[in-house]
């Protein structure tokens, strides 16, 4: 697997990639408070199936700094413009589709529909932005004060094993033990506490649920297959949002997984690869 930087904005914007540079592309867009690395397991098995796979750091998550010259582009036209010159770093002229877990769900449906004929589908884990029900962790976090005590508690130590169980809030099934050291080792990077309570409190999830994020989004504007996964037991983003959003998709499809939280896709790989890759090939 590559990994390289790409300049942008004042900022170097990690990228990971994986597969023919000549196979169409694919996109994938990773949840808050996470980066690029999440996907590490997922892009092989779903590149072996004849795509290129490039997995990004939204910026000021994962391990890239936010820019010094602009506040943290949440969804909105910085965050738009930032992606429509990154496609033009990486010279994406079409992409086969796009990929996102929770708020890179939420930002990939944006995509969609500002560039209908650019994205060809969507595949998306539990997407940020499509109800007011949200979990109240989330919702505290957004409070400053209380939000970065929660965000300074030190980790609990890491059971032994190659696969651990997360605590229930999050999965239900275990998730490989490289997923979570990954995750832990972006936590300590100076940006991210700041950058965690930045979009949540920009996104107004305190009081009124994903308000920024369901701003302007309207589902029947989505002209794109979407292939939807939603966990049934998810705390973090009730898999009641899955079920009102496909009646609304004009095509769309849901696939629900139990016992499953949400972290679907390291909760359930095989079946989000071979779904995932099924759909795009089809």
């Amino acid at each position: 697997m590559k990994s390289y930087r790409v300049p942008l904005w004042s900022t170097d914007v990690l990228v990971l990639e994986e597969g023919n540079p000549q196979d169409p592309a694919v996109l994938f867009l990773h949840g808050l408070g996470s980066g690029a690395r999440a996907w590490e397991e997922l892009l092989p098995p779903i590149a072996k199936g004849g795509f290129r796979c490039l997995a990004i750091d939204l910026p000021g998550m994962g391990d890239t700094p936010p820019p010094k010259d602009l506040p943290f582009p949440h969804p909105g036209p910085h965050l738009e413009a930032f992606l429509s010159r990154l496609w033009d770093a990486l010279n994406l002229r079409h992409l086969k589709g796009v990929v996102g877990w929770s708020l890179g769900g939420g930002i990939a449906l944006h995509l969609a529909r500002l560039y209908p004929h650019h994205v060809e589908k969507l595949v998306l884990a539990a997407p940020a932005g499509l109800g007011k029900e949200v979990a109240w962790s989330l919702r505290l976090i957004g409070l400053p004060a209380l939000g970065r005590r929660f965000l300074r508690m030190t980790p609990p130590e890491l059971p032994e094993g190659d696969m651990i169980f997360l605590p229930k809030e999050l999965a239900l099934q275990p998730v490989p033990r490289a997923f979570v050291e990954r995750h832990l080792e972006m936590m300590n990077h100076p940006w991210y506490e700041e950058t965690q309570l930045q979009i949540l409190q920009e996104s107004r999830v305190l009081w009124q649920g994903q308000a920024a994020l369901r701003r302007d989004l309207d589902l029947k504007c989505i002209s794109q297959p979407v292939l939807l996964f939603w966990g049934r037991e998810d705390a973090i983003l009730p898999s009641v949002q899955g079920e009102r959003a496909i009646r609304h998709l004009r095509r769309g499809v849901l696939h629900t997984l139990s016992p499953c939280g949400h972290c679907l896709p390291v909760e359930f790989p095989n079946v989000f690869v071979r779904e995932t890759v099924a759909f795009l090939k089809h």
